[in-house]
């Protein structure tokens, strides 16, 4: 520790009346600061009786009375009131039960000081002989004490340690059912035979005294009761510490006590030690006294070391007595001394004269004063009464409450004038409200004991204003109760708005399923909130839709197709008035979309036309365009025919059984399939889009059918350098579709994902079953990508996507793949990247639900 720290911790408990007096009298003093707190002083007594290695870890550890030493410093934190805590203690002799005083000391600038003094601890003071009177003579230790060292010697040989300890255990009859091997080793069979035996039978048969007994009746947890344990082998008895804890089940039915002893061979004694013949002291000459009576008469029997103190009353704790004998010692006139006294200074100082065999009378009236002393000097109100009747008020609750003396508060009312409300309860803390000469009230904590007064029962009454913690808790919890009812009316403002407002608008669950709607929304479908609550929206929208909104609700749900758009357009819908409406929708944190429709009428009334003749220009342009490429597509694969056919007709190479003339027809049958395969889906899409596309519907296994295409594919993707992979998924649910037009959509997509690839790209085809039954084919490639306008734009029939490389095709591929998926009752997602890859999924609904739909 900083020797400026300690010296400054030094002056400030000098300069405190309680703790300077507890020093003064050999309490072991210990002080802290900061968090963690760590140990700043420490007096000489405290090193005697913790031991020199002492340090904050070992104070404020992990045992019971470490942690309650812990908790005290910490409630001192709050409050500059002493504290009271009854702890084990591991001292330098063993444990020990301990009532520790703990008290914050303000010390600015610095840290605050936490103070702790263990009160009914005193640093010995050297053995002095006292020379017996007249011619007494006291016998000479010698041969004892040799005796007493052979078996000290010999234990510490046979067990290599001072102080061993055992365990053991009793029934709710107090009898007892464990004890540990250990305890049969060192004491021997004789008189470790505990097992079956009650309490009261083992005290008496080993002579052990009715301490323990007594404190196993208490049914509470003790500590540092002091038998003589005899032992068999040397024939000694050693001082054994025993401590105990009740044991409850779960119902807090009591089923007996566990603990344990310490044995301390180091301090083991012979057990019968030789008697010594004392020699009658010879008749003293007659005193003269004026009093008939010996003052014998007001001496109290001192309790044997290690008993068990009984508490004064049935209200008093034990900490609590403690607490007051100790202060009392403390701050008493009379000069400390190791001897334990009496909160009321019954028991004289008689224990250390060996022939003295009576002790002076105790002065009542000096013991009265001097409680009255030591209650005046506690920093809060106390008062003592006998029924109504006020006995004493300390200097500290007579100038809370505005009295002058004692008298005039008696002559006031008494108790009955300054408590109103509810009366304080006997054992406990209570609030109660106190009334002050001027009628001003003041909020304390009353605690009730009854102690001895003047020689009668009286109850001692002490109270404490409320603490400032308590109130910044109350303050606190007044705040919180505000800001609760401000989010309260906050809410429901925002609930009341939601419900009452013109603009339809609803929240979506990410299942599509609708968790709330206003009125407005839900008269978009002519129905009331109610009805449309917990209903999936794509299917209110009308079978045309809904397979596009249902698409669309996913990719928002997934929040990744719509990542990069604040706001999406979901459809266009009519209501029941023939208003035409558009749904929005855009995301609500992690579990929500939020829904909301704006009315088209005005828009339509006043651009329809314009958006018409834009519309007719635009299609006009894509038409052109198309014609243009569709010219170039047929020109050059017709153009390869005729040359060939020239070729062979002229015979140039030779008579036509030329292997060049074979090579030839091959090119010409791949030009007339191309242009076969441009017609065909000039038909598919316009049949499409006619409304008149024929599709054989079958129970498919669509593992089977991606198997077929990839493997069609496999050359082309070996030609351009690309690896494809397969992942499907064992055990996948059929699904119903055509399967001509399923072979079509996979290899577009697969022809796509081949061309748009790079040199040593990957295409990755997969399957997978969804939670909601659907069954998930996903074409995934590594390529160039595509932004979102580039997506739309590929979408759109005759269009195609800006690029440079050289690539061939009508722009028919996407838009036909699209419209086969969804004339197979399916959706579409596609999701790109610049530079990163494209991935198209299809949902198509298991054979099940396909059949449950129809």
């Amino acid at each position: 520790m900083v020797e400026e720290e300690r010296q400054a911790a030094a002056a400030l408990i000098a300069a405190d009346p309680a703790f300077a007096a507890l020093e003064a009298s050999g309490a072991p003093i210990v002080a802290f600061v900061g968090g963690p707190v760590r140990i700043v002083y420490r007096n000489e007594a405290a090193l005697a009786a913790l031991g020199d290695h002492v340090d904050a870890s070992g104070l404020l550890g992990e045992e019971e009375g470490a942690s309650r030493l812990e908790a005290l410093i910490e409630s001192a934190r709050h409050s500059a009131a002493p504290r009271l805590e009854r702890a084990p203690i591991e001292l330098r002799d063993g444990p020990r039960a301990v009532t520790i005083l703990c008290r914050r000391l303000e010390q600015a600038p610095r840290d605050p000081l936490f103070v702790l003094a263990a009160l009914g601890l005193r640093s010995e003071p050297p053995a002095t002989n006292v020379a017996p009177k007249g011619s007494e003579r006291a016998a000479s230790p010698s041969s004892t004490a040799d005796d007493a060292n052979e078996v000290r010697a010999a234990l510490a040989a046979r067990y290599g340690q001072s102080a061993p300890r055992f365990l053991w255990k009793t029934d709710a009859e107090g009898v007892f059912i464990e004890t540990s091997p250990i305890l049969s080793e060192v004491v021997g069979a004789k008189y470790a035979a505990l097992c079956g035996r009650s309490v009261e039978d083992v005290a008496r048969a080993l002579d052990l005294g009715p301490a323990f007994g007594e404190a196993l009746a208490s049914r509470r947890s003790w500590s540092g009761i002091r038998v003589d344990w005899p032992i068999e082998k040397p024939d000694c008895k050693a001082p054994t510490f025993l401590g105990g804890m009740p044991i409850f089940d779960e119902a807090r039915s009591f089923l007996g006590f566990q603990g344990f002893g310490l044995l301390r061979l180091d301090e083991a004694e012979t057990r019968n030690p030789p008697p010594i013949e004392e020699q009658a002291p010879p008749p003293a000459a007659p005193v003269a006294t004026a009093h008939r009576e010996p003052a014998i008469d007001n001496v109290v029997a001192l309790r044997p070391s290690g008993a068990p103190h009984r508490e004064t009353s049935d209200r008093l704790s034990a900490s609590e007595r403690d607490a007051f004998e100790e202060i009392g010692r403390a701050l008493g006139d009379a000069p400390p001394t190791p001897a334990l006294g009496s909160a009321r200074g019954l028991i004289d100082q008689v224990a250390k004269a060996l022939g003295q065999s009576r002790a002076p009378a105790v002065d009542r009236e000096e013991s009265l004063r001097h409680e009255a002393k030591l209650l005046g000097l506690l920093p809060f109100g106390v008062i003592v009464a006998r029924g109504s009747e006020p006995l004493y008020a300390n200097r500290a609750l007579l100038d809370e409450l505005g009295y002058a003396d004692l008298a005039a508060l008696a002559a006031d009312g008494g108790l009955a004038r300054i408590f109103t409300g509810r009366p304080p309860l006997g054992g406990q803390v209570t609030e109660v409200e106190l009334r002050a000469q001027d009628n001003a009230p003041i909020d304390v904590e009353a605690h009730l004991q009854t102690i001895d007064w003047e020689g009668a029962p009286a109850t001692l009454i002490s109270l404490r204003r409320q603490s400032s913690r308590k109130a910044s808790e109350d303050a606190r919890l007044r705040a919180k109760d505000a800001e609760i009812a401000g989010l309260g009316a906050r809410l429901a403002l925002l609930d009341a708005s939601f419900e009452q407002s013109p603009a339809p608008a609803a929240l979506i669950a990410n299942d599509g399923r609708v968790e709330r709607a206003n009125s407005a929304f839900a008269k978009l479908f002519g129905k009331t909130p109610d009805e449309i609550c917990a209903q999936e929206l794509a299917p209110l929208v009308g079978e045309d839709e809904c397979h596009r909104t249902r698409a669309r609700l996913l990719g928002l749900s997934l929040g990744e197709a719509f990542e990069s758009a604040a706001c999406v357009d979901l459809i266009r819908l009519r209501d029941p008035t023939g208003t035409l409406w558009r749904l929005t929708a855009r995301r609500l944190g992690a579990r929500h979309i939020f829904c909301a429709a704006t009315s088209e009428a005005p828009r339509e009334l006043m651009s329809e036309a314009q958006e018409a003749r834009a519309e007719a220009e635009r299609a006009s342009a894509a038409k052109t365009a198309f014609l243009a490429r569709i010219s170039h597509e047929i020109r050059t694969p017709i153009s390869a025919i005729m040359g060939f056919a020239e070729v062979m007709m002229e015979e140039r190479l030779g008579p036509l059984g030329s292997e060049r003339y074979k090579e030839y027809l091959k090119d010409v049958h791949s030009s007339g399939a191309h242009v076969l395969s441009l017609v065909n889906d000039l038909l598919d899409l316009s049949k499409i889009e006619a409304g008149k596309m024929q599709l054989a519907v079958e129970r498919l296994d669509a593992n089977a059918v991606i198997e077929e295409c990839v493997s069609i594919m496999q050359n082309e993707a070996n030609r351009e350098r690309v690896i494809m992979r397969l992942s499907l998924a064992p055990r996948l649910p059929r699904i119903v579709a055509d399967e001509r037009s399923l072979r079509q959509i996979l290899l577009n997509l697969l022809s796509n994902a081949i061309k748009f690839n790079e040199p040593g790209g990957q295409v990755i085809v997969s399957s997978a079953s969804a939670d909601d039954g659907h069954v998930l084919l996903r074409v995934k490639d590594t390529g160039i990508g595509m932004s979102n306008d580039e997506i739309a734009l590929a979408l759109e029939p005759f269009r195609q996507v800006p690029s440079t490389r050289p690539s061939h095709g009508t722009g028919l591929g996407l838009p036909v793949t699209k419209a086969l998926i969804e004339a197979n009752r399916a959706s579409f997602l596609i999701q790109s990247r610049k530079n990163e890859g494209t991935l198209i999924e299809i949902a198509f609904p298991a054979a099940a639900a396909a059949a449950a739909a129809e």
